[in-house]
């Protein structure tokens, strides 16, 4: 279902919000007109505001500027935007368009482009109409009358976009050839050589460019001599930079221009968000028991299914309160069989799931459809995980107590903090090779890691205990044991940013439903972004953009939080 466009001039999206009301013979007659409209308009020409109300509607109206005034280009823009909508209001179906109406697939086929294509026709003055088809999902369809209107203005930029065609083998090793020559003979950098390239072979600099990277990181990959002495991702700066401006949801194109200057192309930073991402994945360590049911082709639909691992998952935050902390060790219950053999093979099955897809992730161009699923199975196994250690809870006071030979309330805090510390990455050590596949429960594994990790902690005071001091117990806090995880780079890209999870409250419709499902912040296991696009029936690019302005959302809302506080 495509989504609905956005009006950017005010006036057109205000005469749409009232135009809903109107009735259907109405609607189908000012969709008639702003299709007329369109064949009319001017792109270097100004139109007033006031007029192209009039010549929608057919009278003047009120409240709306006779002095501001938008280029014809402008005005172009929006109409389809604006006809959607209107034929959204009418309710269009098949039998409200003339019977020579084609669709998307049909006007690309005529046109011999890509449907992208006729999506930036639709920018720049392409009518289209939003009906209903035969099973009431939405689709778009072109009048003749719209396509004729749009061939005669733009027909030039038709027929070259019908004439593109990819670089082949052929022609990328032709390119590669040149670039070596004017690495050679003029000393271009990589940058200069594809825009000379770009001219000579009328491609865009951007492709070229990226093809000439490519070659290079296949190079240095393959202990190779790279064209150019040159790396496109820069610094290690700039890839933190680069994650961090990601991580708070920044947009692709302000990314860019930060990093690689003004007017820089959007895909520069995308790309190298992607390779940083990978690159941090790969070192991840996911060894860990397999089972042979992991291979099979449902392992999926069986692994994956029970409800204790699907939902109530994540707990958010944990008591970080010492006093708090140790009533709460106290007061947890040891888990079920059940519930503990389900969220374990779950566990184990998801870093299976992603090692063996990073097996097939590039470094230097990664898939992101690939990219995003394995990071989305690594954040569920860490839900998991998070739930595996706090069902084991119960097990670090009597292990600390043993080791000390006395009760928690008698340990003074400055030496109890450590040893709870210790105690939280044995159990989280423990989890992350248990198998519950080759028989006995997750407590026994637990004891044993834990006596053996807080016996060496006591014997070796140097350690855990060398930076403490002696404290009262309020306001000594404990680590949220729900953000530790496997490794150090784990948590520079996987982990989201743990203030999202308290701003997920304050947000309502679509940005909560969005942060909530791709972080698993609401309970339920964590959605790829391609899940998310079919459940908002949008496109992943669109998904992507509505993801990115959640998080901007929930970190302004956080920051107002902590101003009023």
């Amino acid at each position: 279902m495509p989504p609905l466009a956005r009006c950017k001039i005010t006036a057109l999206a205000e005469l749409a919000d009232q135009l809903r009301y109107a009735s259907r013979p109405a609607l189908l007659r000012q969709i008639q007109s702003a299709e007329g409209l369109a064949a009319g308009l001017e792109e270097a020409e100004r139109y007033p505001e006031d007029w192209i109300v009039f010549k929608i509607t057919g009278h003047r109206p009120e409240g709306v500027s006779s002095t501001a005034a938008h280029t014809g280009s402008a005005v172009l823009a929006d109409l389809s935007a604006f006809v959607e909508r209107l034929c959204e209001a009418a309710q269009l179906d098949l039998g409200d368009v003339p019977d020579s109406a084609v669709d998307a697939e049909a006007l690309c086929e005529k046109w011999s482009v890509s449907r992208k294509t006729v999506d930036r026709a639709r920018r720049r003055g392409l009518i289209a109409r939003r009906v209903r088809n035969e099973r009431g999902r939405a689709t778009l369809v072109f009048t003749q009358e719209s396509i004729e209107s749009y061939e005669g203005r733009q027909g030039d930029a038709i027929e070259r976009a019908g004439k593109f065609t990819r670089l082949g083998p052929e022609m990328e090793a032709k390119v590669i050839r040149r670039a070596a020559r004017y690495r050679r003979r003029f000393h271009c950098t990589l940058n200069q050589a594809a825009v000379r390239l770009a001219q000579r072979f009328d491609r865009s600099h951007q492709g070229i460019r990226e093809l000439l990277e490519r070659h290079d990181a296949r190079e240095r990959e393959s202990g190779g001599e790279p064209l150019f002495d040159e790396r496109p991702d820069r610094s290690a700066h700039t890839k933190v930079v680069a994650l961090s401006l990601a991580r708070a949801g920044a947009e692709p194109s302000d990314i860019a221009e930060q990093i690689f200057g003004p007017r820089a192309d959007k895909r520069r930073a995308t790309r190298l968000i992607r390779q940083v991402r990978a690159q941090l994945l790969h070192r991840l360590r996911l060894d860990g028991p397999v089972s042979p049911a992991f291979s099979r082709a449902d392992a999926d639909e069986v692994l994956l299914a029970p409800d204790v691992v699907r939902t109530r998952l994540g707990g958010g935050p944990s008591v970080t309160d010492l006093e708090s902390f140790v009533r709460m060790i106290r007061e947890t219950p040891p888990p079920t069989a059940a519930d503990e053999s389900a969220r374990a093979v779950a566990h184990q099955y998801l870093r299976f799931r992603a090692r063996r897809m990073l097996e097939k992730l590039s470094d230097t161009d990664p898939n992101p459809t690939r990219l995003d699923e394995i990071e989305t199975r690594l954040r569920w196994a860490a839900l998991l995980r998070v739930e595996l250690v706090r069902a084991e809870l119960g097990l670090l006071g009597p292990a600390i107590e043993r080791g000390e030979g006395r009760g928690l309330d008698r340990i003074p805090p400055h030496r109890l903090r450590p040893l709870l510390v210790v105690g939280l990455r044995a159990i989280g050590e423990a989890a992350d090779r248990f198998a519950p596949f080759h028989g006995g429960r997750l407590a026994a594994a637990v004891s044993l890691r834990l006596s053996k990790a807080i016996t060496a902690a006591i014997e070796d005071p140097a350690g855990p205990f060398a930076e403490s001091k002696r404290r009262p117990a309020t306001g000594h806090g404990v680590p949220d044991f729900t953000l530790m995880r496997p490794s150090v780079a784990w948590s520079a890209w996987l982990t989201p940013l743990p203030v999202l999870r308290g701003a997920l409250g304050s947000l309502e419709g679509r940005d909560r439903l969005i942060l909530g499902r791709r972080t698993g912040f609401d309970g339920g296991a964590p959605e790829t972004i391609t899940t998310l696009a079919e459940r908002l029936g949008t496109t992943r690019m669109h998904a992507a953009r509505y993801e990115r302005a959640a998080i901007r959302e929930a970190l302004r809302a956080a920051g107002e939080t902590l101003r009023s506080a």
